[in-house]
């Protein structure tokens, strides 16, 4: 279910053409009409393996994007060829999902356009499914913009920026480096851009044994956290902070020595 939630977010709004995609690649499949087969295992895969893991991360199912992205463009093509089409359904019930969760702005537009459309269909005796199609198509490519402008101007995150300042102290250290976070859900410090951008392994703890379980031994060990976390950690460990990015550092932390 967490993988769903997944595709949800980040393949919204074209999640919600999603069932219908598969529903008519394993129809055609199942008939010998089709030949998408390979794209079909391939999600199965993915999602039969990844949802049996026991660590659930975002990009652990981005193959199943490209995947579903040509099961949903099939959608599409399938719409434009007849309004009589289930696709064609497909594409006007998801549409209507996706209006209820999209900018008003954007929803008010094309439905605007959606209306001329119809109302020249009419005034001329012609079908003009086709332009509808279209007009729909314009509506999900506008939604899927508006999602990803916040990619463009939120810039990095603070992890990233921590992350480098760890590769910049000593490009050779190679040393695991630990991502910890008490307080914010699991999601948001399982970014791949620690991985990235200190060019060093990940050890990404969710609890507070498991950062018991990854510092152990003498050595000081390198962390990320929340300077909120600090507290929590602080009675058991000396923490001595390289780097700030609010809300979170790049800190040493070592096991105080036992009297």
């Amino acid at each position: 279910m967490s993988y769903i939630n997944e595709l949800r977010t980040y393949f919204y709004p074209w999640f919600y053409l999603m069932p219908f995609a598969l529903a008519l690649s394993i129809e055609e499949n199942i008939k010998g009409q089709s030949r998408s087969r390979i794209l079909l295992l391939l999600i199965m895969v993915v999602f039969g393996i990844y949802t049996a893991a026991q660590s659930k991360l975002s990009w652990y199912i981005l193959p199943v994007y490209p995947a579903l992205s040509i099961l949903v463009a099939s959608v599409v093509t399938q719409a434009f060829a007849s309004y009589k089409s289930v696709a064609f359904s497909g594409l006007a019930v998801g549409a209507f999902v996706v209006a209820l969760t999209a900018p008003i702005e954007i929803v008010l537009l094309c439905g605007c356009v959606a209306v001329l459309i119809i109302f020249l269909s009419v005034a001329t005796k012609r079908p003009a499914y086709r332009w509808l199609t279209s007009a729909t198509c314009a509506f999900f490519l506008l939604v899927s913009l508006h999602q990803l402008r916040p990619l463009y101007s939120d810039g990095g995150s603070q992890i990233a920026d921590l992350a480098r300042v760890a590769r910049s102290m000593n490009v050779y250290d190679h040393e695991p480096l630990i991502v910890f976070s008490k307080s914010a859900p699991p999601s948001d410090y399982s970014d791949p851009a620690a991985l990235f951008y200190s060019n060093r392994p990940i050890l990404l703890a969710r609890t507070l044994a498991d950062v018991t379980r990854f510092a152990e031994g003498h050595q000081a060990k390198r962390i990320i956290l929340e300077k909120a976390d600090l507290e929590f950690l602080s009675n058991d460990y000396e923490i001595y902070v390289l780097a700030e990015s609010e809300p979170d550092v790049y800190a040493t932390i070592k096991h105080r020595s036992v009297p």
